[in-house]
């Protein structure tokens, strides 16, 4: 939780000025990829809570899940997966249910 905390701060200054919108989305995706292997899912629904652009924030939560399959216990499936909706859905508990299966 605290890694959230500093994750926004340390986008406040170059995204939180921005307006809403595409780039704020961006500039919050940009720097959320790039700390995907240390964030944690409850990391990644703070992060992803602030992304208004469902394009950006569908596919952060894809890239965790790709990155953290066969990591993820099932809080964490159960909080990453209830991010998404429809088929993204149903692929992400797919996927980190069996990750073995997605080589």
């Amino acid at each position: 939780m605290l890694f959230v905390l500093s994750l926004l701060v340390a986008c406040r200054p170059e995204c939180t000025a921005l307006e809403t919108g595409g780039a704020r989305d961006r500039c919050l995706y940009e720097q959320a990829e790039a700390a995907l292997p240390t964030l944690t899912a409850v990391e990644l629904g703070w992060v992803s809570a602030e992304i208004e652009d469902p394009i950006f924030r569908t596919t952060l939560i894809l890239e965790w899940v790709r990155d953290h399959r066969g990591r993820a216990d099932d809080a964490d499936r159960d909080l990453v997966c209830g991010l998404l909706d429809g088929i993204e859905r149903h692929h992400c508990v797919r996927d980190l249910m069996a990750a073995h299966l997605n080589r």
